[in-house]
């Protein structure tokens, strides 16, 4: 007996396969892919100490749009990330990490951002 042969009908323009290895002609670059990575993580160092500058007032009450903003933001998402990782990852960008662990320090000294570091209520919704 011979096994039939079923041959996967594709659409005009659609390629079959799950195109791993479509780049066949490039080489990963793994200096490039560090460099990248560097310059990304620098990005961030900056934005997150802009952050930090601005949250670290004295005698200053932040607004409630200040802390709708932050919950609503890609920022809790980050602190939560960077607590749940290892200390071993931790240690891979400490300028980053020491960072976020200031910009948690300044969250906690303003009464009205501190449900920023607190679980959110199940049922938040943002805006």
């Amino acid at each position: 007996m011979q096994a039939k042969k079923t041959e996967v009908k594709t659409l005009p323009g659609q390629s079959k396969g799950v195109m791993y290895g479509t780049d066949q002609d490039k080489k990963w670059n793994v200096n490039e892919f560090f460099e990248s990575k560097k310059s990304r993580s620098e990005q961030l160092l900056s934005l997150l100490e802009i952050l930090e500058t601005f949250l670290d007032f004295k005698n200053w009450e932040p607004p409630q749009k200040l802390l709708d903003a932050i919950c609503e933001s890609s920022l809790l998402p980050l602190l939560e990330t960077t607590y749940a990782t290892a200390m071993l990852d931790l240690a891979k960008e400490p300028e980053l990490t020491l960072c976020l662990l200031r910009i948690t320090k300044v969250l906690t000294k303003h009464k009205a951002l501190v449900p920023c570091i607190l679980p959110l209520d199940e049922h938040y919704q943002p805006k």
